[in-house]
């Protein structure tokens, strides 16, 4: 689950940047996942792979939010500004910092990843950049994480997340 989040994450964070050739993601991994706390890594660094077509794009700042059953559970926040290279093919970098709240929520939500469950699950995100001159800002109202994701997408998900989980 963390894994498919974190690859929506990305991919909202890139398609974010209208008026420019958006970039695409090829494919996301996890490069670290440190400081446990109650069996959750409070940091994770994945690694994106990148095709941007367009001109050097900085991600400034951005969150992306997650509920289950209608309850925030947890948020991924941008720890440090990423930088995307111009018109290339890069894997890039995105350290991450993970809080999750402490509620009766918080244990259904993680047994939903466990098993595979997204029905429940719903994101919300916010991120901001800049491209040359340009800075922009943008957000996306909560949605249902199976409407965001393919089942492809959602697949890889799964398997990155069973990977990540610490029990």
């Amino acid at each position: 689950m963390k894994s498919r989040l974190l690859i929506a994450f990305a991919a909202l964070l890139l398609a974010s940047c209208s008026g420019m050739a958006l970039p695409t993601i090829e494919s996301v991994g996890v490069v670290e996942s440190v400081g446990v706390n109650d069996g959750w890594p409070s940091h994770i660094t994945l690694a994106v792979e990148v095709n941007n077509p367009s001109s050097r794009i900085k991600l400034l700042s951005g969150r992306v939010r997650l509920s289950y059953g209608g309850r925030r559970v947890a948020m991924f926040t941008l720890e440090d500004r990423v930088v995307v290279p111009a018109r290339s093919r890069a894997i890039v970098e995105v350290p991450l910092h993970l809080a999750v709240q402490r509620h009766t929520q918080t244990m259904a939500f993680r047994e939903a990843l466990r098993e595979h469950r997204a029905e429940s699950i719903s994101i919300d995100w916010q991120v901001a950049l800049r491209s040359r001159m340009t800075y922009i800002s943008r957000e996306q109202a909560t949605r249902p994480i199976a409407e965001l994701l393919t089942p492809e997408q959602q697949r890889a998900l799964w398997q990155m997340l069973d990977k990540m989980m610490i029990e």
